[in-house]
């Protein structure tokens, strides 16, 4: 499969709520059957599902640098250039050297907002900013699948 294909691919599998309620139900049966701290275990399914990956990555930070060592994917610090599809890794708050968090573009919304695909909130997608104006963890960079 293509690069091309692959990128529709997974916009087309985080768009589907089946998917996105399936992801965030194995991310929290990887972490013991939480939510805490099951951002990149979620993310991962994703990635499992497109066979880029082919393990969970439990960690923010190990799964950036799993996902950039498939050198399939390009890596940016510019909060301009987010897009569907996208994973964006957040910064180091509690300074310990790692990202606190990832997620999922899945859609662009008016106004510096996204919708995200993650392990936080009730329902299974939420709006979030990449500058930290939401007062959530401000974006570090984004990995974009390369097309």
């Amino acid at each position: 499969m293509s690069i091309a294909a692959i990128r529709t691919r997974l916009i087309g599998l985080i768009r589907d709520p089946e998917r996105q309620r399936d992801y965030r139900r194995r991310g929290r049966v990887a972490v013991g059957n939480t939510a805490h701290n099951a951002c990149a275990a979620t993310a991962s399914q994703v990635y499992l599902q497109l066979g880029v990956l082919s393990h969970i990555e439990l960690g923010a930070e190990g799964l950036a640098t799993a996902i950039k060592t498939t050198k399939r994917f390009d890596a940016s610090a510019d909060r301009n250039d987010v897009k569907p599809g996208d994973l964006i890794v957040c910064e180091d708050n509690n300074s310990n050297g790692l990202s606190d968090h990832v997620w999922l573009v899945v859609a662009l919304q008016p106004g510096g907002w996204y919708e995200c695909l993650d392990n936080q909130g009730k329902t299974l997608t939420h709006s979030r900013r990449v500058d930290g104006g939401d007062s959530k963890t401000a974006m570090r960079g984004r990995l974009r699948i390369l097309t």
